[in-house]
This record gives C-alpha cells, sequence and structure tokens, in this order.
C-alpha cells in the first residue's frame, strides 16, 4: 500500500489474542526461562502483536514487518520494555534481540550469542523490520 511508516493496520482484540497464541506455539522453551511468570510472557507477545501490522507475520512470513512502538532514538532501533511483576526490574529490550531469545533454534541463537549486546542487524537493511527471517547471522 501507499501507507507511510507511521500508518498501520492495528489488529482486533480477536486478532491480538490470536497472534499472541499462534506466536505461543512457536516459542522455544528457552524463552520461559527469560520470565518470572507465564503472564510477563504474554504481555511482551501482546506487545509484539500491538505494535506489528495486522496480517503481518513475524514467525514464518517473508515479507518486511515494520514496528510501530517504542523505539530508540539515537539509532532508531525497534526497543520495548518488558514489565515485570517487581516493575524496579522492568528493562527496555531491543525487540529484534528478544525475537531470536524466544524463538530462534539453539544453532542460530548461539551464533547471535558472541555479538555484542547491541541491536541484530537486519537483512532487509531496514532496522525497524522484526520478521525473524530477516535477523542475519554472524
Amino acid at each position: 500500500g501507499s501507507a507511510g511508516v507511521s500508518a498501520g493496520t492495528p489488529r482486533s482484540s480477536a486478532e491480538l489474542r490470536e497472534a499472541v497464541e499462534v506466536a505461543k506455539s512457536y516459542l522455544h522453551e528457552r524463552a520461559y526461562e527469560f520470565f518470572e511468570t507465564p503472564e510477563e510472557l504474554d504481555a511482551v507477545l501482546t506487545t509484539v502483536a500491538q505494535h506489528t501490522d495486522a496480517h503481518s507475520d513475524f514467525l514464518t512470513g517473508e515479507a518486511d514487518v515494520i514496528w510501530r512502538g517504542e523505539r530508540n532514538e539515537e539509532q532508531n532501533e525497534a526497543m520495548l520494555y518488558i514489565k515485570r511483576e517487581n516493575p524496579a526490574k522492568d528493562s527496555p529490550s531491543y525487540v529484534n534481540r528478544l525475537l531470536a531469545a524466544l524463538f530462534l533454534e539453539d544453532m542460530a541463537f548461539a551464533r547471535l550469542q558472541i555479538l555484542p549486546k547491541e541491536p541484530l542487524k537486519m537483512r532487509c537493511g531496514n532496522q525497524l523490520c522484526v520478521n525473524l527471517s530477516h535477523i542475519s547471522l554472524p
């Protein structure tokens, strides 16, 4: 379409719930180690669904999936805050690193572990894209 970056197609509440359920079916078991409660994980998956367009697919799609949420000003990178049960532990996270940790299989994830704790590079050249398949593996 001809919509600008700011305009997107938000998911309805039913689409949000469905997107979260679909995402959960793809989670790597390590995902559960990052969160103290299932609610924290659900909140992150809901945030991802809220800030990506309806009909976009960061798990199995091929097209860019543009992040509509918070971004880090200096680098224009997709960011989100992980909300913890204890608000003092709320932590900013680069969306592409977070999704890699939650979903990538072990071999790919291990290759990313050698990189500095900075945003991952996206092969498509768009650092606001959060499509897992666009992550550039070293």
